[in-house]
């Protein structure tokens, strides 16, 4: 251990032994107010195995959005770097398709608005009083997409008292965050909250290739919300949200050996074999010559109101939210014009939203019941930029267009230019000169609607046993279309020999080129009906058991990314989950423990691959599906030993494995990857402790915390995509851990504070693994590696 280390430690145990003693009797741990069941309850009290993340949680780790917190709530898995195309998973179900034909098996939500998958979905922390991430399907208490689980984000109403706060903090690499919080009351029954966040910071990885910083953000947003209350039992929020990114897009790290521009890299169609010729991105550097951009512009409007009614509670929520997003990335890491090759999505999404809800409650009953309705259009353009240089190195190692004439191990334009047109007149130009560049698109199109109707209702059988019944009955629809326009070129004869010669319109697209005229559009709806069965039992005032069988469901899709007959639609996700579990709270002890065991089948899980083009053709994304099991536990728990020091710890165990999946390994032969691990992590958990004391007139507080997941669970797929690399030049899947420290202080009546921030505290570094479009025909994957560490110092105001 190196003696900073030795150093940090000493400090935090010196911290430590000079707190002062407190009685043990004033130790609690306050009961946590959630709504995960639509009812505010303790959370105690709620038969459903979920996390609850605070504020002070948030503030402590310095997170800017959900990403932040990966490792810290064991089971939830959220990559955020692309925050325009993110990816959430829960207990291993998640997707990382980006396609807008398809759901996420997990839903967001925003005050109950449902956010969708892309765009709309990974905002940042904006006055959020809590995130409740529940596990397991979900959907008798939400209205959407939430097959999987559901991540509830509740964000703070206006009140009646005037407050004024702000938080200022700066860091390594020039970052900058800074938020604040302005609350005022208008009237005795009005009130008005503004809030704002701004994060920007210039990256810490410089790009070889032009000198410039990438791995920075550069984003803000706000929230207005109006509150009008006449009645403790009424009220009516409308609230405007905003949020802006504009930032390069996430760097692409190349591992293929660096050659001089429009030399060829090594190359072999065999991934064991190109993989003994890969090199350590963390030792090679960055070398993007894309114009690499990240954009989002979202605006959502969203009015909620609630009153009684004949005895019950009427509860209202319109939203309508629109963003356009745009996201250009270099898919190839080499800054060489012979390998050239980025990809662009952008899409403009609009959705309107509309929920009712009835609820009550008396001795023998407590209910919920709801109709809801969801409209989405949404255009999603697909943009491939490259070179004829790159397309030249294309036929020169794989040979697609042999059945045009084409020899594979020759470049393609010096050849094309020397035979004649399609109509036979011989074309007298020469071949395109370096650099010259090549466009395709593929334009889609989506409307979605949705309309369901859910109850729950719990049953007080006894004082102590609750039977709760759910059933959400759910009908979707959705229609898409496809329009894949011809190539273009800066040299216009380029594109036009292409079409001649070769009689398509696209290249890199050749298939979805070739069959989107055939079936410009498709439309498909599904019926479901979900049911929810869970039993709870108090053994005492303090422990509770529970067990509950569910099914969860997500709407069918369509495959964005290749066109296909009418009737090629996916079916639909259904998932089917056991659980039991206890609840207990030990004030003798001062401890707070909840566990439980689950099974579950899922079955159509929707995922994105890239798929070897038949001819050696540029590998697509894929839409495709697998039926998966999993089995395992959730434990979390804390304990707070003084008035002072309160440690806290979570974990999950995943035996995650496929009950079917095909896939077709890189010499075409087809695998059945059935019985095997899907490669998620058998082990997520994390530990910290909390401490706060006296100090120079004021408040001190210590967090320290730290998070350990185990390594990628190899099959026969994950090995050939080069994500469980050991051996080589670096490895990939490898357990990965993570620590965090926080020291802060606030005067007496905590209305100034300072604080130091430090994440990824002993510098832990981790290479992903590679991949990308150009791997198997170009020999070039790009992969990523994750962020140094961070220290920054933070000032906060309460006025």
């Amino acid at each position: 251990m190196s003696t900073k280390k030795h150093k940090l430690a000493l400090a935090i145990s010196q911290a430590l032994m000079a707190l002062p003693a407190m009685a043990a009797d004033e130790a609690t741990i306050p009961s946590v107010i959630v709504t995960a069941q639509s009812r505010a309850q303790s959370l105690r009290d709620v038969p459903i195995s979920m996390q609850v993340v605070s504020a002070k949680d948030i503030a402590d780790l310095g997170a800017v959005n959900l990403s932040d917190m990966n490792g810290y709530i064991p089971g939830l898995s959220v990559d955020g770097s692309q925050p325009t195309q993110p990816n959430f998973a829960l207990r291993g179900i998640g997707t990382g398709d980006f396609g807008i034909a398809t759901d996420a098996p997990v839903g967001v939500y925003l005050d109950g608005v449902y956010l969708g998958k892309t765009g709309g979905s990974l905002l940042d922390f904006n006055d959020v009083q809590r995130v409740e991430v529940l596990k397991g399907p979900q959907g008798t208490l939400f209205g959407r997409n939430s097959a999987a689980g559901a991540i509830a984000i509740v964000a703070n109403e206006p009140s009646s008292e005037r407050e004024t706060s702000a938080t200022v903090r700066v860091g390594s690499h020039r970052a900058v965050y800074g938020e604040g919080v302005l609350n005022q009351p208008l009237s005795d029954t009005v009130a008005f909250r503004l809030s704002a966040v701004r994060n920007r910071s210039d990256g810490w990885a410089t790009n070889a290739y032009n000198g410039e910083k990438m791995g920075g953000e550069s984003a803000w947003g706000t929230r207005m919300s109006l509150k009008w209350a006449p009645s403790s039992q009424t009220k009516a929020i409308l609230s405007w949200e905003h949020q802006d990114i504009d930032q390069t897009a996430r760097p692409a790290f190349g591992v293929s050996p660096q050659v001089a521009s429009g030399e060829l890299p090594p190359f072999d169609p065999d991934p064991a074999v190109l993989a003994k010729t890969f090199v350590n991105p963390l030792h090679s550097g960055l070398r993007n010559d894309a114009p690499a951009r990240e954009t989002l512009s979202l605006n959502g409007v969203t009015l909620r109101f609630e009153t009684p009614l004949a005895g019950a509670t009427f509860a209202s929520t319109t939203s309508w939210r629109k963003f356009r997003s745009y996201n250009r990335q270099d898919n190839d890491g080499t800054a060489n014009v012979a390998t050239y090759l980025d990809t662009a999505n952008a899409e403009r999404n609009t959705t309107w939203q509309q929920e009712f809800k009835l609820s009550s409650k008396n001795e023998l009953l407590d209910w919920v019941a709801g109709v809801s309705l969801f409209r989405a259009k949404v255009t999603q353009v697909s943009d491939v930029n490259t070179t004829t240089d790159t397309l030249d190195t294309l036929n020169y190692n794989t040979g697609p267009f042999a059945a045009g004439g084409i020899p594979a191990g020759v470049p393609l334009f010096p050849v094309l230019y020397g035979l004649a047109l399609g109509d036979g007149t011989p074309f007298s130009g020469g071949a395109p000169a370096s650099g010259t560049q090549w466009h395709e698109q593929m334009i889609n199109g989506l409307t979605s609607k949705s309309a369901s109707i859910y109850g729950d209702v719990i049953w007080h059988a006894t004082p102590s046993t609750n039977v709760t019944l759910g059933v959400r009955f759910t009908r979707d629809s959705k229609t898409t279309s496809w329009d894949v326009p011809a190539a273009t070129s800066s040299d216009p004869t380029a594109a036009m020999v292409a079409n001649g010669v070769l009689g398509l319109n696209a290249i890199v697209l050749a298939n979805a080129s070739m069959v989107a005229p055939l079936f410009p559009s498709a439309s498909k709806s599904w019926r479901d009906t979900s049911p929810r069965l869970v039993i709870d039992h108090k053994l005492d005032a303090s422990t509770m058991l529970f067990a509950s069988l569910s099914k969860g469901y997500q709407s069918g899709g369509f495959n964005v990314f290749q066109p296909s007959d009418a009737g090629g639609a996916f079916a639909p996700e259904k998932m089917t989950n056991f659980e039991a579990g206890f609840k207990t709270y030990l004030p003798a002890l001062r401890l707070s423990l909840n566990g439980s065991v689950f099974s579950y089948r899922f079955k159509n899980l929707q995922g994105i691959e890239l798929l070897s083009v038949s001819g050696g053709g540029v590998p697509t994304y894929n839409i495709t599906s697998s039926n998966q099991r999993g089995k395992g536990v959730d434990l979390d728990g804390s304990i707070k030993v003084s008035q002072s020091v309160r440690f806290f710890g979570a974990l999950e165990y995943l035996d995650h494995t496929y009950d079917q999946k095909q896939f077709t390994d890189w010499a075409g032969n087809s695998v059945d990857l059935s019985g095997q691990p899907v490669g998620s992590p058998k082990l997520t958990m994390m530990a910290g402790v909390n401490v706060n004391w006296p100090a120079f007139g004021g408040h001190a507080d210590l967090s320290l915390q730290g998070n350990y997941t185990s390594k990628t669970r190899c099959n026969a797929q994950i090995i050939q995509q080069w994500g469980c690399l050991r051996g080589g030049a670096f490895e990939t899947g490898v357990a990965t851990q993570r620590a965090d420290l926080k020291l802060g202080w606030m005067n007496a009546d905590r209305r100034y504070g300072v604080a130091l921030l430090v994440n990824n505290l002993f510098n832990k570094r981790y290479i992903g693994t590679p991949g990308g479009q150009t791997s198997s025909i170009l020999g070039t994957p790009y992969s990523s590696i994750s962020a140094p560490r961070y220290i920054g110092l933070a000032l906060s105001a309460n006025l």
